[in-house]
């Protein structure tokens, strides 16, 4: 019970990012409640909850997730996002909302080591967007880490990025206390295997 208090109050802290409710506080069903408790437990290895579409099951998953993001206060207004893409745990891929299975991959130690070790710039953004960056190597505002665990990224959100429009609408209460949901994407080059 005590290993789930944290994420279960973790989750009720967030607000509702869009649609109807939007900035109203998540209230978790019973039942979520049951799987978080459930799933972490000592003993449990593998969790699963099966439901109908529209039950919660996705938004609960990104939620569990989001708790490994952490947002800091950096010099200058700026807000620190730190956050990590686990080796070795399935990740989704690709999931084209057109009712097909999501596809997922299990990414070995440095899978994305050539795009750091040659040099490339990579982009932070929203939505896989070009035209709504949050932050970049060059730029300066955007680490990358790759150790044998996982890759570990920090990307110091300026204010001038957070004053954007795009940003205050798609990351709204981008701060401290606030979380999103994001994934690395690089673009791996067609002569290397993925």
């Amino acid at each position: 019970m005590a290993a789930a208090a944290e994420p279960i109050a973790f989750l009720e802290g967030l607000r509702v990012p869009t649609g109807p409710l939007a900035g109203e506080p998540i209230r978790l069903a019973g039942f979520q409640k049951r799987f978080i408790r459930g799933a972490l437990k000592r003993d449990t290895s593998i969790a699963l909850l099966s439901g109908g579409r529209g039950g919660g099951k996705t938004r609960l998953s990104a939620g569990l997730a989001l708790g490994g993001l952490e947002f800091r206060r950096a010099p200058g207004g700026a807000v620190r996002l730190r956050g990590s893409f686990p080796y070795g745990k399935r990740a989704t891929i690709g999931a084209d909302g057109n009712g097909r299975r999501p596809r997922k991959e299990v990414f070995g130690p440095r899978a994305f080591s050539f795009a750091l070790e040659e040099d490339r710039e990579v982009h932070f953004l929203v939505g896989h967007s070009f035209d709504k960056p949050l932050a970049s190597l060059r730029a300066g505002t955007l680490d990358l880490t790759d150790t044998d665990e996982a890759l570990v990224m920090e990307a110091d959100l300026t204010p001038e990025i957070q004053a954007a429009t795009w940003v205050r609408t798609s990351l709204p209460g981008c701060g401290p206390g606030s979380s999103w949901a994001c994934r690395p994407a690089f673009a791996a080059p067609a002569s290397r295997p993925r």
